[in-house]
C-alpha cells in the first residue's frame, strides 16, 4: 500500500463520525426550528397588541378629562359667583368714600376686606392660567398624536391587496365580514399554504386599520373635550382679569381716603379729659378691663386659632415650617459673624465691630421681625388683619428697642448702664419707657380702638413720664459737665457746650409741646409729633453709626497698621474708594427718604421718588434713567465682587489642583475673567437703556474708532489675547527684552508687566512682545546653562586646573548633577590659558550660583598656587642706555636711576 492511501484510511473514521453528528444536529434542529417558527409571534399580532393597549389607555384618559370638565364648570360656576359678590359690595365700599362721619378705624376694615379680595383674585388668576397653560400642553401633544395615527393608518393601506383595498374604502363594517368567508375553509378544499398565509395577513390587517379608526376617533374627542375645558378657562380667567381693575382702582382710593381722614383728624380737636368727667373715665376704664381680660382667656384664643387652622391652616404649617428653616438660617449667619469679628483687619475698627456686635446680638430678633413682616405682607394671614397688623408694630418696637439697648450697652459698657449716676443709665430708662409704653398703646387700639378715654389716659401718662425723664436727665448731665469743667484733665469746649444745649432745648420743646398738644385736646396730633420723632431718633442714630462704618473703611483714613511696611509698595485702593463714595452717596439718600418716612410720607413720597428716578430720557431710538443708571452701576460693582471671588476661588481651590502649570492656570483665569466682565458689561448696558439694535450700532462706531484713532490699543489688545491662547510667555517666566532680565508679573488688555531683578517695572505693550525678538529663559524649562571663563598664568598645571574647576562646581549648591558639569580650554591668550567651566542651575538663582563658583574657585586657586593671570607687557630698551642700568616703568613712562642719570650726564 501507497504511503498516501494509508494516511486516507487511518482519518476515515473520523470523518464518518463528523458527518453523522453533522445530520443529527440537523435532523434534531429541524423540527425546534419549526416549532419556532409556528410559535414566533407574527409582526401584526405585536402591533394589534399594542394599539389594544393603547385603545384602554386613552378610554381611561377620555374618561378622566370629561371629569375635569365637570370640575372646570363648576369652578367656573363658584369664580363667577364670588365676582358677582365682590361685584355687589364694590357700590358699597363706594359709599363709605363719600361718607365723612365713617371712623377711619372702620374705613381701615373695609380696605383690609378688599385687599383680602384683591388678593383672592390674584390667586385665582394664577390658578385658572396655570391650569389654562397645562391645557394648552394637553391639546398640542394630543394633535401631535392625532397626527401621527393618521400617518399610520395611511401606510396600513397600501400593504392590503387590492380587494381588502376597496373593501376597506367601504367601510370598517364590510372589513370585518371578509375575512369570515376565508377564515373556517371546508375540510375537503385543498387550500395552498401560501395563500392561507395571505388571507391570514389581510384579516390581521383590516383588524388594525378598524383599530386605529377607533384611536383615531378617541383622540377627536380628547381634543374636543380639552379644547373646551380651555375654553372654560379662558371665560373665567377673562372674567377675573375684568374685575381686577376695579378692586385695585378701589383700593387706591382707599389709601388715598384714609391718609387725608387720617391727617384730618390730626388737626381735629377731642374733647379733653377735664371736660370729660370723672364718671365717664371710670365707666371707660371699666369697660376696657373688661374687654382686655377677655383676651387673656383661653376660649378667645382658642377661638382665633381654630379660625385659622380651618382657614388658613396650610399657611399656618408653612409658616411653622419656613420659620423653623429661618432660624436654622439664622444661627449660621451668627456663626459666619463670629469668625469674621476676628478678621485681622477689623482688629483697629472700633465702629465696625461695633455694627457687628449689634448685628449678631439681635440676629435671632431681626430675622424672625423681618420674617414675619414679608409673610404676613404676602397676604396670608388677611383673615386676621388686627391682630397681624398689632404684632407687627409689637415686633418692629421691640426689635429698634432692643438694637439701641444692645448698641448702648456695647458703646459704654455693661458697667456703665448700671449706674444710676451715669447719663447710659437714663438712655437705657428713656429707651425702656418708650419700648412698654408703646406696646401698650398698641394693645389699648387693638382691643378698645373706639374707646378714646382710654388711649388718652396712656398717652398722658406717657408725656408726664417724658417730661419727668428729662428733668432726671438733664440735671445728671449738669452735674457731670460741672465736674468737667473742674477736671483739668477732661476737655469740654464751648462748641460741644453749645451742641449740648441745643439738644436740651430739643427735647424740653418735644415734650412740652407733646403735653401741651395733649391738654388742648389734639392727642392725635401729640401722638404724630412723639412718635414721628421716636423714629427720627432711630434713623438718626443708624444713619450716623453707618457713616462712622463707612468713614473708617475709606483709604485716606487708614489705620497705622494697614501702612504698607515696604514704602515702595503702595495698596491699590481705587476701587475701594468707589466703593466708599459710592455708599456714602446711597447712605445720603437712603437717610432722606428714611426721615421723609419716619414723618408719615410713606407710599405717596416713595411713589415720587421711585417715578423721578424711573423716568426715562429719550435719546434717539435709546431711553435712559436715573434708575437703570443705578441699576447698571450695581450691575458692575456687583460683576467685580464676582470677579474677585472667582478669580480666587477658580485659582486656588479648583485649578490649584490640577496640576497644570503656573501659567497656564493664569491664562484659563485671565479668560474666564474677561468672559465674566463681557458678560456683565452687556447685562448693565442693557440695563442702563442700551438695547440689541443701540448696542448694534455702538459697537459699529467702536469699530471705526478701532481702525482710524485706536490702532494701537486694539492691537495691544488682540496680542494680550494671542499670547493668552498661545503662551509664548506666561506669569512667572523670566524673559530678556532689550538686555534686560526680568519676570513676569501680569499680562494685562494692553501691557505686560515684567519686574526686573532691580526691582524695577517695566509696562511692555503686548503688541512688543509679539512682534519683536523676546528671550525666554523659562519657556517650557526653567533650566540653563551658565559658563564661567577664568584665565591661568602659563606654564600651570592645566590638569589641576581642571580638577579644580569640577570640584568647584560638584561642590557648590543649585548646580544641577545632570547634565554634567564640564571644563573647556577654550584658547591660548595673550597673557593666559583661557578655560570654561560650564554647569546647569536654574533661572531663580543663577545669578548667585554664578557669585557662589567665582568665590570658589578664587579660594581654592590660592591655596593651590595656582595663579590667575591678567595681561602684562615687557619693554626692553637698547639705544642710548647702559643696559646694566635699571629702568622702571612707571604709569608707562620710563624713569632712570641716579646712576643712569650721571652715566647719560657723561655722555652729554
Amino acid at each position: 500500500m501507497r504511503k498516501t492511501d494509508f494516511k486516507i484510511s487511518k482519518n476515515y473514521p473520523v470523518w464518518v463520525l463528523a458527518v453523522f453528528l453533522a445530520g443529527f444536529l440537523f435532523l434534531v434542529g429541524t423540527p425546534q426550528r419549526q416549532a419556532r417558527a409556528e410559535t414566533a409571534p407574527q409582526p401584526y399580532d405585536t402591533l394589534q397588541a399594542s394599539v389594544e393597549e393603547t385603545l384602554k389607555a386613552e378610554a381611561q384618559k377620555i374618561q378622566k378629562l370629561k371629569d375635569q370638565l365637570v370640575q372646570a364648570e363648576q369652578a367656573k360656576k363658584s369664580a363667577l359667583e364670588k365676582i358677582n359678590a365682590l361685584k355687589i359690595q364694590l357700590p358699597i365700599f363706594n359709599n363709605l368714600l363719600n361718607q365723612s362721619e365713617i371712623p377711619v378705624s372702620e374705613l381701615e376694615a373695609a380696605r383690609q376686606k378688599i385687599q383680602a379680595a384683591t388678593q383672592q383674585i390674584h390667586e385665582q388668576m394664577a390658578a385658572f392660567s396655570t391650569r389654562q397653560n397645562d391645557i394648552a400642553g394637553q391639546i398640542q401633544q394630543n394633535q401631535e398624536q392625532l397626527t401621527f395615527t393618521e400617518q399610520q393608518t395611511l401606510e396600513i393601506i397600501p400593504k392590503t391587496t387590492p380587494a381588502e383595498a376597496a373593501v376597506s374604502a367601504t367601510g370598517p363594517d364590510t372589513v370585518t365580514d371578509t375575512p369570515n368567508k376565508t377564515d373556517t375553509p371546508n375540510e375537503g378544499d385543498k387550500t395552498d399554504p401560501a395563500d392561507k398565509t395571505n388571507n391570514e395577513t389581510e384579516v390581521d390587517i383590516s383588524r388594525i386599520y378598524d383599530q386605529y379608526q377607533v384611536l383615531l376617533k378617541q383622540y377627536q374627542e380628547k381634543q374636543t373635550l380639552l379644547s373646551s375645558i380651555r375654553l372654560i378657562y379662558q371665560e373665567t380667567t377673562a372674567a377675573l382679569q375684568e374685575t381686577k381693575p376695579f378692586f385695585d382702582d378701589l383700593l387706591l382710593k382707599f389709601d388715598e381716603y384714609i391718609n387725608i381722614r387720617k391727617k384730618q383728624e390730626l388737626l381735629e380737636r377731642k374733647t379733653s379729659l377735664v371736660s370729660i368727667g370723672m364718671g365717664q373715665i371710670s365707666r371707660d376704664i371699666a369697660l376696657f378691663v373688661t374687654e382686655s381680660a377677655a383676651v387673656f382667656t383661653l376660649s378667645f384664643w382658642a377661638k382665633k386659632l381654630d379660625f385659622v387652622w380651618t382657614s388658613n391652616g396650610i399657611y399656618a404649617v408653612s409658616f411653622a415650617l419656613l420659620f423653623l428653616i429661618v432660624q436654622v438660617l439664622l444661627f449660621r449667619v451668627r456663626r459666619h459673624l463670629t469668625r469674621i469679628m476676628d478678621h485681622p483687619e477689623l482688629a483697629e475698627r472700633f465702629w465696625s465691630l461695633l455694627g457687628l456686635r449689634i448685628i449678631r446680638k439681635s440676629i435671632f430678633l431681626l430675622g424672625s421681625t423681618i420674617f414675619i413682616y414679608i409673610y404676613a405682607r404676602a397676604g396670608q394671614f388677611q383673615a386676621l388683619p388686627s391682630i397681624v397688623s398689632a404684632g407687627l408694630k409689637m415686633l418692629s418696637l421691640i426689635l429698634f428697642s432692643e438694637l439701641c439697648i444692645i448698641a448702648l450697652r456695647l458703646y459704654c459698657g455693661e458697667a456703665a448702664t448700671r449706674l444710676p449716676q451715669k447719663p447710659a443709665f437714663y438712655f437705657r430708662v428713656l429707651i425702656f419707657l418708650i419700648r412698654w409704653a408703646g406696646m401698650g398703646y398698641i394693645f389699648i387700639v387693638w382691643v378698645a380702638a373706639s374707646n378714646a378715654t382710654v388711649q388718652t389716659i396712656w398717652r398722658l401718662m406717657f408725656e408726664l413720664s417724658f417730661y419727668g425723664w428729662n428733668l432726671f436727665f438733664w440735671s445728671a448731665l449738669q452735674k457731670q459737665q460741672e465736674k468737667a469743667r473742674e477736671d483739668p484733665i477732661q476737655e469740654w469746649s464751648s462748641k460741644k457746650a453749645m451742641v449740648v444745649n441745643g439738644i436740651k432745648l430739643l427735647s424740653f420743646s418735644i415734650g412740652l409741646l407733646a403735653l401741651g398738644l395733649e391738654l388742648s385736646g389734639y392727642g392725635l396730633l401729640a401722638l404724630y409729633w412723639l412718635a414721628s420723632w421716636s423714629r427720627t431718633l432711630v434713623v438718626v442714630l443708624g444713619s450716623l453709626l453707618l457713616l462712622k462704618i463707612l468713614l473708617e473703611w475709606h483709604p485716606k483714613r487708614a489705620t497705622p497698621a494697614e501702612t504698607p511696611s515696604d514704602a515702595g509698595i503702595v495698596p491699590q485702593r481705587s476701587l475701594q474708594w468707589v466703593m466708599v463714595q459710592f455708599l456714602m452717596l446711597v447712605w445720603g439718600a437712603a437717610g432722606i427718604i428714611l426721615l421723609v418716612l419716619a414723618w408719615g410720607g410713606k407710599q405717596t413720597v416713595l411713589f415720587k421718588i421711585y417715578t423721578f428716578l424711573g423716568h426715562t430720557y429719550q435719546v434717539g431710538t435709546m431711553q435712559f434713567s436715573l434708575m437703570g443708571l443705578i441699576v447698571a452701576v450695581l450691575i458692575l460693582l456687583v460683576t467685580q465682587a464676582v470677579v474677585r471671588i472667582w478669580r480666587h476661588v477658580f485659582r486656588e481651590n479648583i485649578l490649584n489642583q490640577s496640576g497644570m502649570e503656573e501659567g497656564l492656570q493664569d491664562s484659563i483665569t485671565t479668560i474666564s475673567v474677561y468672559v465674566l466682565w463681557s458678560i456683565g458689561i452687556l447685562i448693565a448696558l442693557t440695563a442702563f437703556g442700551f438695547n440689541a439694535t443701540s448696542l448694534t450700532v455702538v459697537l459699529g462706531a467702536l469699530g471705526i474708532g478701532l481702525g482710524f484713532g485706536l490702532q494701537n490699543i486694539f492691537n495691544n489688545f488682540i496680542s494680550g489675547i494671542i499670547l493668552l491662547f498661545e503662551r509664548p510667555i506666561q506669569v512667572g517666566d523670566d524673559i530678556e527684552v532689550n538686555g534686560l532680565w526680568g519676570q513676569v508679573r501680569k499680562i494685562n488688555v494692553r501691557s505686560t508687566v515684567v519686574q526686573t531683578y532691580d526691582n524695577a517695572s517695566l509696562i511692555i505693550p503686548n503688541a512688543d512682545l509679539i512682534s519683536t525678538q523676546v528671550t525666554n529663559w523659562s519657556f517650557k524649562d526653567k533650566r540653563l546653562r551658565r559658563n564661567v571663563t577664568v584665565g591661568v598664568a602659563y606654564g600651570s598645571d592645566v590638569e589641576l586646573v581642571r580638577k579644580t574647576l569640577l570640584e568647584v562646581v560638584e561642590n557648590t549648591p543649585r548646580i544641577l548633577k545632570l547634565p554634567k558639569p564640564d571644563v573647556v580650554f577654550k584658547d591660548f591668550g595673550d597673557s593666559a590659558l583661557i578655560f570654561v567651566v560650564r554647569f546647569w542651575t536654574r533661572v531663580e538663582y543663577f545669578y548667585t550660583v554664578e557669585t557662589d563658583v567665582r568665590f570658589e574657585i578664587n579660594r581654592l586657586f590660592r591655596e593651590r598656587k595656582i595663579e590667575i593671570s591678567f595681561p602684562q607687557q615687557d619693554i626692553h630698551i637698547r639705544s642710548g642706555f647702559d643696559q646694566k642700568k635699571p629702568v622702571i616703568l612707571e604709569k608707562g613712562k620710563p624713569v632712570l636711576t641716579e646712576e643712569s642719570e650721571d652715566h647719560s650726564g657723561k655722555n652729554r
